[in-house]
């Protein structure tokens, strides 16, 4: 996150590093819980960006190996733009790593539009 949001973007939005990291944990949990696969993910504790990386690409592995129905569901949730449809039998890990960074971006986006709003 912090290759994302920079100190003075954060104070410019009138939040710590670790009220970020709540908010955005309280978002992805959310959009989880409405696709139906919240035990794939842990309350993440970490500010680090790869940390942040690897839960949620860990999160995304497990559900296309468990529940490979809920995957596309999930991406429709957080709002993830589709240019072509995703084969999810055949999805690589470059395609999932992709995948993963633009659900923390799209997150982190969600997070920070709800507070700029709400002001």
């Amino acid at each position: 996150m912090k290759e994302l949001v920079t100190q003075q973007e954060l104070g410019k939005i009138g939040l710590t590093q670790q009220e970020l990291l709540i908010k955005f944990n309280m978002q992805l949990i959310k959009d989880f819980e409405m696709c139906g696969v919240p035990n794939y993910l842990d309350f993440l504790t970490n500010f680090s960006y790869a940390q942040i990386h690897k839960h949620i690409f860990n999160a995304l592995y497990l559900i296309l190996k468990k529940q490979p129905s809920k995957f596309q569901q999930l991406l429709y949730i957080i709002d993830i733009p589709e240019k072509k449809p995703i084969k999810i039998e055949i999805l690589e890990t470059v395609e999932l790593t992709v995948i993963t960074d633009l659900i923390v971006k799209r997150i982190l986006q969600k997070v920070i539009l709800k507070i700029t709003h709400s002001k």
